[in-house]
């Protein structure tokens, strides 16, 4: 059953759309060619040397992002100045904040969930497992089919690790984290709740649940830095170029929502 308008649907349609061009935007790799693509461009002016220069930026500029230690120092900030806690914290309710869950293709059910979504649901069962406590999952139709819902997936996915239904509260609504976020805080308003996402949201979390009445515990997964900052040059790695996109991603979110969101509010 579709429970979606019309509206609701442009709505969505729009804010992927949005979310593909700041993902791309925040690519060192798309950065780097546009840069390259300028410079031609200028090339063809006849400013050689404007060209030279935007031809060696995109190349300074790729080879600093593909640096494990950039990668390193750029997501620090976000995954490492909060404390992690125990698995035996106790708290009213546990909310895992959605991720993704992949409806095309045939493949196997565990293989459509992304990383950070097997994470952040691991981690919640395993809190469930030392306290006992219901856990939330919350999240709607934004996937690539608009006709599945995503919480309502991801409590399945619970069901099947021996969460009883009892102990799982599903709010299949919201498309985006402040969305979630505002739908649990509505229903459940002085209730002490424990997080669950992704380490790089740690910073963003804390300014949605500001105002919340009670205590919000952090239970941060899915790290793409160590924490450790060795400084040293490496190969160019791939693994650095995806965590530098990553905490550009964020940054950009964090400064979104604190000179948008908060200024509305």
């Amino acid at each position: 059953m579709i429970l979606y308008t019309a509206d609701n649907l442009e709505l969505i349609c729009l804010m992927d759309i949005l979310k593909f061009i700041v993902v791309s935007l925040t690519s060192p790799i798309v950065l780097c060619f546009a840069l390259c693509a300028l410079g031609l461009l200028f090339g063809l002016a006849g400013l050689k040397a404007v060209r030279r220069t935007l031809m060696s930026l995109s190349v300074l500029w790729i080879l600093l992002c593909s640096q494990p230690y950039v990668s390193d120092l750029m997501l620090y900030p976000l995954e490492h100045k909060f404390p992690q806690p125990s698995l035996t914290t106790q708290t009213d309710y546990i909310h895992v904040l959605g991720c993704y869950y992949d409806t095309d293709g045939d493949m196997s059910e565990i293989s459509r969930w992304s990383e950070c979504s097997l994470q952040r649901y691991i981690e919640a069962f395993r809190i469930y497992q030392n306290t006992n406590t219901k856990i939330i999952v919350s999240g709607g139709y934004f996937l690539k089919d608009k006709e599945i819902n995503y919480a309502e997936r991801a409590a399945e996915l619970l069901y099947s690790l021996g969460v009883p239904s009892s102990h799982v509260v599903v709010i299949p609504e919201g498309t985006t984290t402040s969305e979630e976020i505002a739908l649990v805080l509505a229903r459940f308003s002085d209730a002490t709740l424990g997080a669950v996402s992704s380490a790089t949201h740690l910073t963003r979390l804390k300014m949605m649940y500001r105002n919340h009445s009670s205590p919000v515990v952090l239970f941060p997964v899915d790290f793409h830095s160590t924490g450790e900052l060795a400084g040293s040059v490496q190969l160019p790695s791939i693994t650095a170029l995806n965590g530098v996109q990553r905490a550009l991603y964020e940054f950009f979110a964090i400064v979104k929502y604190k000179f948008f969101t908060e200024q509305e509010s």
